[in-house]
């Protein structure tokens, strides 16, 4: 069974109404990004990223308009996905947390 490593979350696996997160799910070698516009429906989408054990990445996860853009090391991984608004939760934001 793989494990999810949550690198940036608000919200998003601690309750009921969901916010977004950005994990890595290790058993499939994939960095995912996962939203809710209005706290039940999930858009998850996965792209594949196998990282080397001490080697530095730059992730970054941008919207411009309705597109949603995932790079690591400022290269395009996977394909572009359609944005969706982000359901704004009174929740702490969290960083890591495994």
């Amino acid at each position: 069974m793989g494990k999810i490593n949550n690198i940036l979350n608000k919200g998003y696996f601690t309750g009921t109404t969901r916010s977004f997160t950005i994990y890595y799910y290790n058993s499939d070698s994939s960095l995912h990004y996962a939203h809710s516009p209005d706290g039940t429906t999930n858009y998850d989408y996965g792209f594949s990223l196998s990282p080397s054990i001490n080697t530095w990445y730059f992730i970054s996860i941008v919207r411009s308009g309705s597109t949603i853009r995932t790079r690591s090391n400022l290269n395009q991984i996977g394909s572009d996905v359609t944005a969706y608004s982000i359901m704004d939760r009174a929740e702490e934001l969290m960083i890591g947390g495994g």
